[in-house]
């Protein structure tokens, strides 16, 4: 069950999301039509460019819809960086906002620093975008936050992706290192959720994410249509959150029975030949853990305040 949602607060920060969820945001001054759209792109291959490209563009274009006004801060036409983010999110004061970008993810030779920057968003120039600044800077109000970001959410231990990558490399490395500072919600989420005036929910990914989640790796092929579908089509239409989500998730049985298929061939073939199937059950696997580690943090029973027309 991914789509549950999950409140790690306590004390001050518990009391102020309570307070707010039982008196459903009553009195929110959030913009339903102006949501903020903020998209780093490193280029030059990083990953940042794809997530532009296949979540953070695509969101922008389906929320422009004459009625809905976004404020898009595209790293690809412009500087995507913190005082831009904040910037918009205290002007607009939005509803909804979605993010794309690195997420921090080390020194991992510090677990007390990796704990304390866990996910914090990457701006354009390389620098952390500190919860505390956006806290300053702006009441979430009611808000939900999108964030597509290596664990924008938090961290798993242990790591789901144990085993399915070499020893000693890089990748296996920040697996591993993430993993060591336990089970933890990102700093960012908690700050804005626990806010005076606090967030209603939180989407984002508990571990790092990867790009295969994000287009297929032999052709390139987008694979994030149903995740416009349900920020989209469902949550910008007032559903609660979690059933807004719920068509994410189904298509990771289906990963997973391609994983146990490929698996099969691979055990019963060697040499080359068994290479196409070990590549499809290390993506199949991947694919599937990548898209069960997105969460939602806060209440899932909450929704965006659609305006009612005259």
């Amino acid at each position: 069950m991914r789509h549950v949602g999950r409140l790690d607060l306590e004390g001050e920060a518990l009391a102020n999301y309570v307070n707010a969820l039982m008196g459903d945001w009553k009195d929110s001054a959030s913009s339903y039509t102006q949501p903020v759209v903020w998209a780093v792109d490193h280029g030059s291959g990083d990953i940042t460019t794809l997530m532009r490209d296949t979540v953070a563009k695509p969101l922008n274009d389906a929320l422009d819809d004459g009625e809905i006004r976004p404020t898009f801060i595209d790293g690809s036409t412009s500087s995507a960086t913190g005082v831009a983010l904040l910037d918009a999110l205290a002007g607009n004061k939005p509803a909804f906002v979605v993010t794309s970008s690195h997420g921090m993810t080390g020194p991992l030779d510090d677990l007390d620093a990796m704990a304390a920057d866990l996910g914090v968003l990457v701006d354009q120039e390389h620098q952390r975008v500190a919860p505390a600044s956006i806290a300053a800077r702006w009441d979430p109000d009611g808000a939900i936050w999108f964030a597509q970001a290596c664990c924008s959410a938090g961290a798993n231990s242990p790591t789901e992706y144990a085993g399915l990558f070499e020893a000693g490399t890089t990748l296996e490395q920040v697996l591993a290192g993430v993993a060591k500072v336990g089970p933890m919600t990102s700093p960012l989420p908690r700050a804005l959720l626990g806010a005076k005036k606090p967030l209603r929910a939180f989407i984002g990914h508990v571990e790092p994410t990867f790009d295969w989640t994000l287009s297929f790796p032999p052709n390139r092929q987008a694979l994030t249509s149903d995740l416009t579908k349900c920020l989209y089509q469902r949550l910008c239409i007032g559903q609660p959150v979690g059933l807004a989500m719920s068509d994410y998730y189904p298509s990771i049985a289906t990963l997973l029975l391609t994983y146990v298929s490929e698996r099969q061939k691979y055990e019963a073939l060697v040499g080359a030949a068994a290479k196409p199937s070990l590549d499809m059950l290390v993506y199949s696997r991947v694919t599937a853990h990548d898209r069960a580690s997105t969460v939602i943090l806060g209440d899932p029973t909450v929704a965006l305040q659609v305006p009612v027309g005259p």
